[in-house]
């Protein structure tokens, strides 16, 4: 019977250690757990300020970049308008290479999901190496305007000479809409 006491105690300090001891060490795991991540986060913070103007410098090449890409997407308001503005642009730009625009027409507009496509069948005559200097313009104007469906007859070449040529071709136009445009 004089182990009571001594199991008293026992118990006593097994209740310490339950209800004391173990809460102050979860607590202090806890604490350094915290103070982990906030000195995590610290760094990260730090690193991004060390990088700002490294940040800002590819902030501002990605709106010069979003400007140029803007200036080279056609935009219209009136789908008419737009047409005739492009068939006189690409009548001009025939005569400027010396081509022979026999006909144009202009297909019914096609909506998809990302706007409106126009097409504009052309047939023509000329020299081959005119046409290679036109193609190569009209490439150069962007992804708004497409050659396409492109057929050509060439006759009369020599060493000196490309030779001449006829040919048909539809030209797609992939302006983006306004808000208000009217088709």
């Amino acid at each position: 019977m004089n182990n009571k006491p001594l199991l008293l105690g026992a118990l006593a300090v097994l209740f310490l250690l339950k209800f004391i001891v173990v809460p102050v060490i979860e607590w202090q795991d806890e604490a350094v757990l915290e103070t982990k991540n906030l000195q995590s986060k610290i760094d990260k913070s730090q690193s991004h300020i060390k990088d700002l103007p490294n940040l800002v410098k590819y902030k501002d090449q990605l709106e010069v970049s979003l400007t140029k890409a803007k200036e080279t997407i056609e935009r219209y308001n009136d789908a008419s308008r737009y047409q005739i503005s492009k068939q006189r642009q690409f009548e001009a730009l025939f005569k400027e290479h010396q081509l022979t625009m026999s006909s144009s027409n202009w297909r019914d507009v096609v909506k998809t999901d990302n706007g409106s496509t126009f097409q504009l069948q052309v047939q023509f005559n000329g020299m081959l190496s005119d046409f290679i200097a036109f193609h190569l313009q009209v490439n150069a104007m962007g992804p708004s305007v497409v050659i396409g469906n492109l057929g050509l007859n060439i006759r009369g070449q020599s060493q000196a000479s490309l030779g001449y040529m006829t040919g048909n071709m539809v030209i797609f136009f992939n302006p983006a809409e306004s808000v208000d445009a009217t088709i």
